[in-house]
């Protein structure tokens, strides 16, 4: 009985967490309607519980059962437990992919994510200590290199960490079709589905012999902006099961059902879910781990190949700084040269991630963003100012003189719509698209009472 209610309890535990802000799914409020039913059957008062549930105290109704039950004599609790091995066949009907997730909020404590959570946090929070016999000086120079360190850490963990065992399960062969069925699963409880097309003799060999592999995006690489690894729900596991080999032939596979909840590794690593703090930290991307675990060892060895990239980026950080002295943002040109930047730094990132000049490069790109994105704030400020002066010299005038600074008036609501445009060009902003359907609207607005002042004006003369 212990186990069937433990399981129980942690579904609305995990229901309590993370649904009061959205609806229940059929299978949550079946979870929660089974507690009621058996809290009634108890002696419990039904009115008291469904008050729980209405106020949405989903834990409290779980705990006020739970405990209620413990005090029952063990034929009754024998007779619940049966009952509920019974209905829990038909509950799972229910589930819809939410409730899958609240699944995985289970095992949390088990996954992949939360060791490495752990240990980057732990590394982290022991490495930001100053030591006992650490001067200031050697303590402040030491926190310079935040990024770098940060980054070896967490490539590290993950290195040290996934566990991505796929085992295949051979199910049906149609041989007039061709296709054979598979499914499969790791230790985690991730499931994939897929089929794919082969002639009845491999298929012969497969299902007869076992002789066969499995091929992932962890065995060949499918692009640089393509992780092989991603999360499906806190636990790593390959982003694509990509074909069969068998007999030295390669038979690509249709994947018709994908585990639950798979997202990238930047969508976990972040300040909050690791629970650092660190100002230098935006993110990380298992497609980044990837691209320096797979680049050729050899050439990573190479002196001839290690000294070339030194000098290369030597020479790229020396024009970004060049670049960004005296540069001006209201050309859109430049703006292009920084994304041209932007795309050779990725580039060398994903080779060397730890390499101290192509960090000093993302630190100098992160330096000039922020420039950029002030000065070109800066810039469309001015333009609202000077939108707002020629406005209120428009109103005060009349005639040709009005009509005049209207019109400057509007080429400075153009203005700053472009430069505030060109914000969105870094990094998308809600923010910054407010400002601009402002701009826009008062455009709008703007022509339409100058339309109407010029046609009394008309109608007066």
């Amino acid at each position: 009985m212990k186990r069937i209610f433990l399981s129980l309890a942690i579904g609305i535990s995990a229901l309590s967490a993370i649904a009061q802000s959205q609806p229940l799914t059929p299978y949550e409020k079946a979870n929660i309607e089974q507690y009621i039913g058996i809290g009634k059957e108890i002696g419990l008062s039904e009115e008291s519980l469904r008050t729980l549930y209405r106020n949405g105290e989903y834990k409290k109704i779980e705990t006020t059962v739970t405990n209620k039950l413990k005090q029952q004599q063990p034929y009754k609790i024998v007779e619940i437990q049966d009952r509920l091995l019974s209905e829990s066949a038909e509950l799972e009907k229910l589930k819809i992919e939410k409730d899958y997730e609240t699944d995985a909020y289970r095992t949390y404590d088990e996954s992949d994510f939360n060791d490495m959570q752990q240990r980057i946090k732990k590394f982290y929070t022991q490495w930001k200590l100053k030591g006992e016999y650490e001067k200031t000086n050697e303590y402040e120079n030491r926190m310079t290199n935040e990024f770098d360190v940060l980054n070896k850490c967490i490539v590290k963990v993950i290195g040290d960490s996934h566990r991505t065992k796929v085992k295949v399960i051979v199910l049906d062969y149609n041989p007039d079709t061709e296709r054979m069925n598979f499914s499969f699963t790791n230790d985690k409880g991730a499931t994939w589905a897929g089929y794919t097309k082969m002639p009845p003799t491999d298929a012969k060999y497969i299902k007869e012999e076992g002789m066969y592999k499995l091929i992932t995006s962890m065995d060949e690489a499918s692009g640089n902006d393509e992780s092989p690894l991603m999360f499906a729900y806190f636990n790593l596991v390959p982003s694509k099961l990509k074909a069969i080999k068998v007999n030295e032939k390669r038979y690509d596979l249709v994947i018709t059902k994908y585990p639950y909840g798979l997202v990238d590794g930047s969508k976990l690593f972040t300040n909050e879910n690791l629970g650092i703090n660190s100002p230098v930290f935006k993110g990380y991307s298992l497609t980044e781990y990837f691209k320096f675990m797979q680049t050729n060892e050899a050439m990573q060895d190479d002196e001839d190949y290690n000294h070339n990239f030194d000098t290369y980026v030597s020479s790229l950080n020396a024009e970004i700084m060049n670049f960004g002295i005296s540069i001006h943002w209201e050309y859109s040109e430049n703006i292009t040269k920084y994304k041209n930047y932007k795309k050779a730094v990725d580039s060398l990132f994903s080779i060397k991630p730890a390499h101290s000049g192509v960090l000093k490069s993302k630190e100098l790109l992160r330096d000039l963003q922020s420039k950029a994105l002030k000065a070109i704030t800066d810039n469309g400020n001015r333009y609202v100012r000077q939108a707002k002066l020629n406005k209120d010299r428009s109103t005060a005038l009349s005639g040709s003189e009005s009509q005049s600074y209207f019109n400057e008036y509007i080429k400075s609501l153009d203005n700053a719509y472009k430069e505030y445009s060109n914000l969105l060009l870094f990094e998308p902003n809600e923010n910054v698209n407010k400002i601009l359907a402002d701009i826009k609207e008062e455009k709008e607005k703007a022509n339409k009472r100058q339309k109407t002042k010029n046609t009394i004006n008309t109608f007066l003369k």
